[in-house]
């Protein structure tokens, strides 16, 4: 990985980063995989095909490539239905209640290093397209 700069503390900062999750209500034994859609500094964005109740307490275990598996707990804060896919699916806030400071780190670092490559193949893709 290229070394990222990691942005300051800003509440409004989101990176858009399909990270695979496997995550589970505390209350149930059932585990549900997801993408998150986006993550902040505080918490992520999941894609899910039902909405999540908000204060539902989560343990999520979010799979970024080349690292070891991150353990975060959190808080669903709202879930709504994503139109834009035309298939059923509702992005649910949640918010980090129990991450570490290097995890929380990785997951941004890995969603920038992600967004930068992206950046890169959509400019080689419009400029082989001209």
């Amino acid at each position: 990985h290229e070394e990222v700069t990691l942005p300051a503390r800003d509440d409004s900062f989101q990176v858009k980063v399909p990270i695979p999750v496997e995550f589970r209500a505390m209350s149930t034994a059932h585990t549900q995989v997801a993408n998150t859609h986006a993550v902040t500094l505080n918490g992520l964005f999941l894609t899910t095909n039902l909405p999540i109740p908000p204060n539902t307490s989560l343990l999520m275990e979010l799979e970024i490539p080349n690292a070891p598996d991150i353990t975060a707990k959190g808080r669903a804060v709202t879930s709504q239905e994503d139109h834009s896919t035309g298939r059923k699916r509702f992005i649910t806030e949640v918010e980090y209640e129990d991450v570490s400071e290097k995890d929380r780190n990785s997951i941004i670092r890995y969603a920038l290093f992600y967004q930068q490559r992206q950046a890169r193949t959509e400019k080689r893709l419009a400029e082989t397209s001209k």
